[in-house]
């Protein structure tokens, strides 16, 4: 047996335990530990992967700073969060590489989409047309409350929205708002993208399959939501560049999170 396969064990042994103990907080810190394995035996291709993505995010800020609407970036992040489950495939392909033994390489990893791509595509879409729908509420939504317009650099404009009287009502009802489109995004997101990869199932019976799982252990997920977007969060005030952690493990955990629900449901 090839150390990739013996590195997997307690991976296998962690959705055992959920099987026949029920969904439990144990369960995020077993997903996490796992990812973390997967991160560290993977970390070239893993680091290289998140470090593309901090960067990218770095390079909009400095230009959105350097024309100072820098406030642009907050519905931005709230929409990447949206559409990062998708970004995320390549990681789920290293996890599931190690955990089947596979040999971890660059071109071994970039096929995985073979044959899978217009499924991967429509859940893409999915996400992106729920992200193009949260940009468009969110400045409605400052519209109707600053119409008067506000500084558009970061500081001024955080400094603005809390002071002004206009501000816990904008912050309230764009948060439900907000929080209603990205739980509608995780629940299409949380286990379609590894669906398709591990199952190749069409992405509308995949998307669906997911909603009703995420549904089912509603507690669980939402916890676990919570903890990606803490884990995300951090990488982002790193200066971006923190992403290149924060997303390998988010990514590489998510793959063990979408193995143990599977477990879970099918037991």
């Amino acid at each position: 047996m090839d150390s990739a396969t013996m590195d997997s064990r307690p991976v296998i042994d962690g959705h055992r335990r959920i099987k026949r103990h029920g969904p439990s907080l144990d369960d995020s810190g077993r997903w996490l530990a796992a990812g973390w394995q997967d991160f560290r035996a993977s970390f070239g291709l893993s680091f290289s992967y998140g470090l593309m993505f901090g960067l990218t995010g770095l390079f909009l800020f400095l230009a959105f700073d350097s024309k100072e609407q820098a406030a642009v970036m907050v519905p931005l992040l709230g929409g990447y969060l949206i559409v990062a489950p998708a970004l995320a495939v390549g990681f789920h392909e290293m996890s599931r590489r190690r955990e089947t033994g596979e040999a971890l390489s660059l071109r071994g990893v970039a096929s995985c989409c073979r044959g899978r791509i217009g499924q991967l595509a429509m859940v893409g879409l999915a996400l992106t047309g729920l992200f193009l729908a949260w940009m468009l509420t969110a400045l409605v939504i400052f519209a109707l409350f600053f119409n008067g317009g506000v500084p558009w650099d970061l500081i001024p404009f955080i400094g603005h929205v809390l002071s002004s009287p206009q501000g816990p009502p904008f912050l309230a009802i764009g948060t439900l708002v907000g929080g209603a489109v990205a739980g509608l995004a995780y629940g299409v997101s949380a286990l379609s993208i590894p669906l398709i990869l591990d199952r190749n199932l069409p992405a509308i019976d995949a998307m669906a399959l997911s909603l009703r799982l995420v549904g089912r252990h509603w507690r669980l997920m939402a916890g676990w939501a919570a903890t990606i977007a803490l884990i995300t969060f951090c990488g982002i005030v790193l200066g971006f560049v923190g992403l290149a952690v924060a997303l390998p493990l988010a990514g590489h955990a998510s793959w063990h999170a979408y193995r143990g629900l599977m477990a879970l449901d099918e037991a």
